[in-house]
């Protein structure tokens, strides 16, 4: 298995364009999938989205290149150490508070 994937690796280095599709295949093929999963969603949310068609139909086609961004993301994740940072919080807001300052009406049971 070993010797499989060492032979496999040095072909690809000598053979430029075989290098070019084997990083750039997989890419095209994640973004061809992430769209078709855009479109099913859209297509049977359509009514549930707020927005103009228009808009719709643009970000049915930017979805794919907005969740290749993760890729980089995914990649540093793996070779960087994170570190939790703690976050003070000074105020204490219940439910009934936000929502009044949001303008927002919550029913009693």
């Amino acid at each position: 298995m070993r010797s499989t994937f060492k032979a496999t690796v040095k072909m690809l280095l000598r053979t430029p364009g075989a290098i070019v599709w084997a990083l750039a295949f997989p890419i095209l093929m994640a973004t061809l999938f992430m769209f078709m999963f855009g479109a099913l969603t859209t297509f049977t949310e359509w009514d549930n989205i707020r927005s103009t068609t228009a808009k719709k139909i643009k970000y049915l086609f930017t979805f794919p290149f907005f969740m290749l961004t993760y890729i980089p993301i995914a990649l540093i994740a793996l070779v960087k150490k994170a570190a939790w940072k703690p976050i003070r919080h000074s105020i204490s807001v219940d439910v009934a508070e936000f929502s009044e300052a949001e303008g927002v009406r919550l029913s009693s049971k």
